[in-house]
């Protein structure tokens, strides 16, 4: 998932609010934000659905689409019950529901790579060092680098350690000019 000039892809993050951190995008809309990610370069876009953390809706994820927007979408969910991975599924269509949903897992420590990571891994940009591209290479998974990358420098830690994607919000979407923000990362 290679972006522009050998940089990882960018999936840039269509979020209103963190549970860390509040409400980061007061003005918050998503076909906008969307629409400046595209045009800034973002390679896919991870849309936050979840209400009660993220002030997210399913419902962005067909604004988004609607408006014209083409990069592929992944509807970010959290899930905690079986039912809710079918909630999903419904949610794309009759089409759709019946379909396994894939997800991603996480790693945020290096000792969460001890293991072969599992198809969609994710892992932190801390984490992404030693012998992780190794494990992840063997399978042929694409590694995404996220968490803490706010600048071309960090971009260039998680290529090096082997990341094919990274996986940015916040550092992006709270800017006043996002399409700027994203070719200023991917620079």
């Amino acid at each position: 998932m290679w972006g522009r000039r050998g940089r990882p892809g960018l999936i840039a993050e269509v979020k209103k609010a963190s549970p860390s951190k509040g409400v980061i995008q007061p003005d918050f809309d998503p076909v906008r934000i969307a629409q400046a990610y595209e045009r800034g370069g973002a390679a896919c876009l991870s849309v936050l659905t979840d209400e009660k953390f993220f002030q997210g809706s399913f419902q962005n994820l067909t604004l988004i689409r609607a408006a014209g927007v083409r990069c592929p979408l992944l509807c970010k969910e959290f899930i905690v019950e079986a039912y809710q991975g079918s909630k999903q599924g419904s949610k794309q269509g009759s089409k759709q529901g019946s379909k396994a949903l894939p997800t991603r897992a996480w790693a945020h420590t290096r000792g969460g790579l001890t293991a072969a990571p599992p198809p969609g891994a994710s892992i932190g940009k801390h984490t992404s060092s030693d012998d992780a591209h190794s494990k992840v290479k063997a399978r042929g998974i694409v590694m995404v680098g996220e968490s803490g990358i706010f600048t071309p420098e960090d971009v260039a830690f998680v290529k090096q350690a082997g990341c094919g994607a990274i996986l940015v919000g916040e550092s992006i979407v709270k800017q006043g000019d996002i399409e700027a923000g994203v070719k200023a990362l991917l620079a």
